[in-house]
């Protein structure tokens, strides 16, 4: 079974966005090449450039609905237009200054990116990528100076290509860098040689999520975590799969995006109050397996603490910092690098997010 509406309340996209419902399974990666040719088959050295368009494509797996709502929530997009089964958001440029530590004073730019859903001719949506294509930042962590920077990693790689000719029997020989050579080109050079704007730029070397049509009968195509209360100071974590409590209705036999049938998943309550930070990053971790009831009491107390036999987490209302608590599950094995979602909870102002 699958709930689409509620797998679209959960995540809070909009709901033109049901048409994507499915699986990304794939992802195309875009960038220029320049190559910088040392031609002696004149009998002078001439030096001049060459470019060229690549592309690669790899197994990637996400979820449509997850990754919209990624960029509309963890990416600062805004949802711009929505023309037929097109669907566009942007993130403008913006520029910040810095008021604590050793790059305090200094200002910041954060180039625009924007994102375009649109049917392709696969029967699916291409999910595109374009991002303002320059670096904003030194080495050194230091500002970078964007009148005219260097291109962001993996856009533009500069390649050694010489000509030479045999003075016997005329052949040529074309001799290409099997890696990239150092890069001294900046955003002058490039849209000077390729005769493009920065925007059409872009779209040569942004990526592409290649969204394929599944049924939600058969595949996920989306994850969702909701924190409920059970009674006062007492909460409860809810993994959704397609829109359904998974501990009401079973998601077992359901394909993942990675083509894997569902393994199962670990469920955790973590909570974040500044203290004895943990492997996770976190002060404690209440851990659940899938068919356990996660409920937990949430206690005020001078300590952190988690008591798994009265399932009761305890914060330090007097630590500096605002208490949270995380619901999180992650499928098996549990790594910290399998498909995962989760949502946070303020314990002192009620706000919840998805993380």
């Amino acid at each position: 079974m699958a709930n689409t509406q509620k797998a679209i309340e959960l995540l809070g996209i909009p709901q033109e966005c049901a048409i994507y419902e499915g699986q990304i399974q794939t992802k195309t990666s875009r960038s220029l090449r320049v190559y910088e040719v040392s031609d002696f088959t004149s009998g002078k050295k001439k030096v001049y450039y060459e470019y060229e368009f690549v592309e690669k494509n790899e197994l990637f797996g996400a979820y449509p609905f997850n990754l919209i709502s990624n960029y509309l929530y963890s990416f600062g997009h805004t949802p711009e237009n929505f023309e037929g089964s097109t669907f566009t958001t942007i993130r403008p440029a913006s520029s910040f200054t810095v008021n604590l530590g050793p790059m305090i004073g200094k200002t910041y730019h954060s180039g625009w990116q924007k994102t375009k859903i649109s049917p392709n001719d696969k029967g699916g949506y291409s999910f595109d990528i374009y991002t303002e294509p320059w670096m904003n930042t030194n080495t050194d962590g230091t500002p970078a100076d964007m009148t005219n920077p260097f291109p962001l990693p993996g856009t533009c790689a500069k390649y050694a290509r010489s000509k030479t000719k045999s003075s016997t029997t005329g052949e040529i020989k074309i001799w290409t860098s099997r890696y990239p050579v150092t890069q001294t080109l900046r955003k002058s050079d490039i849209l000077g040689l390729i005769n493009l704007s920065e925007e059409e730029y872009a779209s040569k070397v942004g990526w592409t999520f290649n969204i394929v049509t599944v049924s939600n009968k058969t595949h996920i195509t989306s994850i969702a975590m909701d924190v409920v209360d059970v009674d006062l100071n007492k909460k409860k974590g809810i993994f959704y799969i397609n829109g359904e409590d998974t501990q009401s209705v079973s998601a077992s036999g359901l394909i993942t995006s990675f083509n894997k049938t569902n393994p199962g998943y670990i469920f955790q309550w973590r909570l974040y109050n500044g203290d004895e930070q943990g492997a996770y990053g976190c002060t404690l971790v209440a851990p659940f397996t899938q068919t356990q009831d996660n409920t937990i009491n949430i206690a005020v107390g001078s300590t952190n603490s988690w008591n798994a036999t009265t399932k009761t987490i305890t914060y330090n209302f007097a630590r500096p910092e605002v208490a949270k608590i995380l619901a999180y599950a992650e499928f098996l094995p549990a790594q910290g690098k399998n498909e995962c979602i989760g949502r946070m909870y303020n314990l002192e102002t009620g706000e919840e997010y998805n993380w």
